[in-house]
């Protein structure tokens, strides 16, 4: 099958590698001419440092080049760069079917990235593509499970044959509005538990964060249609697990930094794309719409955005009005 990647960031890299690995025809579309010759040689210096893989996989900065022949597409750019993508899919191959393993919320439209290819990329099939899967870790072929989200159950157990293999085992499902909800707020809680962790906060209250950050997020897919078994499964559970405690979650290490007194766009500029800085607006102006609660998103926000600190905010979590434990 000839794929083509479309971004050559860490996770865009880790695919295209692991697809080669499986036999795949891969092409990966960059705009940065530099980093396409590195990919072909076996390294990925800006977003993966320091770490080399086989060489040979095909990169250009030709998007039509990259395309040309595809039967899938994987969108594998930051999400506020997937309605370009997306248009650019459009104009040049209208009707590739698109897997996408961005994850976000668009914080103006609090459109998700299916809602975008509905309205930008008509003729295209989606798929959301998601779960609990570092880019360092699929390169080094740490064995990983993800889950393939698809209105279209033909078109979700294709990419779950396409992609899985001996390191990868891929899930199906038709809740593509549960998987995309869920990817896009754990990136939310995942910041809340770096500022946790920034603070020496314990073991105790990234527990606690965790449990009641997957309620937050439950809460919030239920309301917008999709369904709790997605939200306890890989999309949910699984990726906010992996992404609270560890560093090599941007998300949790921007929020570390910014509670240990760095400034959030120094630190934004230094680490790059970090999604849960925007979508903790997102997240708050869609429980506002939905009439459900957010009061991590909100604190997160607070931080971020309004200028509170990171004590305060923890404080104003500990003291919110005591009641039932309900998920």
């Amino acid at each position: 099958m000839r794929i083509a990647v479309l971004g050559a960031g860490a996770f865009g890299t880790a695919l295209a590698v692991h697809l080669k690995r499986l036999s795949h025809d891969v092409a990966v579309w960059t705009r940065d001419a530099a980093r396409a010759v590195e990919i072909s040689r076996g390294e990925n210096h800006g977003p993966l440092p320091g770490l080399e893989f086989e060489p040979g996989t095909f990169a250009t900065i030709d998007p039509a080049q990259a395309m040309e022949n595809a039967e899938l597409g994987i969108l594998a750019t930051p999400s506020l760069a997937v309605a370009e993508t997306l248009s650019m899919v459009a104009a040049l191959r209208p009707g590739l079917r698109v897997v996408s393993v961005a994850k976000g919320i668009d914080p103006r439209t609090l459109e998700l990235h299916s809602d975008i290819a509905a309205r930008v990329a008509i003729s295209s099939p989606f798929c959301a593509l998601t779960g609990p899967s570092f880019a360092r870790e699929v390169l080094a072929g740490q064995p990983t499970a993800m889950v393939a989200a698809s209105r279209d159950a033909a078109f979700a157990q294709e990419v779950q044959q396409a992609f899985s293999g001996p390191r990868l085992r891929v899930y199906e499902t038709d809740d593509v509005r549960g998987a995309e909800l869920s990817g896009a707020l754990k990136n939310v809680i995942a910041i809340a538990a770096g500022m946790v962790a920034g603070l020496k906060c314990g073991e105790n209250t990234r527990a606690a964060l965790i449990t009641r950050g997957l309620a937050e997020i439950g809460r919030l897919v239920e309301a917008a249609g999709g369904r709790a078994e997605t939200v306890s499964g890989l999309a949910g559970l699984g990726d906010l697990v992996l992404t609270c405690g560890s560093n090599q979650s941007r998300n949790f290490q921007f929020g570390r930094l910014v509670a240990e007194g760095k400034e959030a766009a120094e630190v934004l500029q230094s680490l790059g794309t970090v999604e849960g800085f925007r979508t903790s607006s997102a997240a708050c102006l869609l429980g506002e719409r939905l009439g459900v609660e957010t009061p991590i998103a909100r604190e997160v926000r607070g931080v971020l955005v309004q200028g509170v600190s990171p004590q305060d905010a923890v404080a104003a979590l500990m003291l919110r009005r005591l009641k039932r434990e309900v998920h």
